[in-house]
């Protein structure tokens, strides 16, 4: 389904986000490019939970009441 393809994305960037951020503490020379890796992975769960979430959250606002 597109819940579990999303949740699946979801915890696969918090968990590749959590390894950057053990790995920028033990190897601090490389933060500058553990960050930018970690930015980029940020990005494009930001860009897909617009366009996958949108839906739900038209939902919620109409239960709501906030959208005529």
């Amino acid at each position: 389904s597109t819940f579990g393809a999303v949740l699946d994305m979801v915890t696969d960037r918090i968990s590749t986000a959590s390894l950057l951020v053990i790995l920028s503490q033990v190897y601090s020379a490389c933060l500058i490019l553990l960050n930018n890796i970690f930015w980029a992975w940020l990005g494009f769960l930001v860009i897909a939970c617009f366009r996958y979430c949108q839906p739900l959250v038209a939902n919620v606002q109409y239960f709501l009441g906030w959208q005529s």
